[in-house]
């Protein structure tokens, strides 16, 4: 495997990563004491820096209720995990949007 090569893959199970401990509301800390490692290298491997032995991700995938099958999948998991985050996005956009807007004509009245 090329450095490239690595390096694309160590992103997007990094990206995987991500949503998934922030759909489980998993802080990189908490995840980190779940999995008996560091929060260095849950930032790490986030960030496609690294990828996490055979055994943190088995431990990340129990963390997350996600299958280990997902971190480690092809381009087809990428597409689930990217609407995915779009979606959880628009959600939280869209409740934001709301409290403002209460807060706004709460304001006004």
């Amino acid at each position: 495997m090329t450095q490239a090569t690595y390096r694309i893959a160590a992103g997007k199970m990094g990206l995987r990563i991500r949503h998934a401990r922030e759909a489980a509301g998993l802080s990189q800390a908490r995840l980190a004491v779940q999995i008996k490692s560091s929060r260095r290298n849950i930032l790490r491997w986030e960030g496609g820096y690294n990828v996490p032995r055979a055994e943190h991700i088995a431990a990340i995938a129990e963390a997350t209720g996600r299958a280990t099958d997902y971190f480690l999948g092809d381009d087809e998991d990428e597409e689930a995990a990217l609407r995915a985050v779009v979606d959880d996005l628009t959600r939280v956009l869209l409740s934001r949007l709301g409290e403002i807007s209460r807060a706004h004509m709460a304001a006004r009245a």
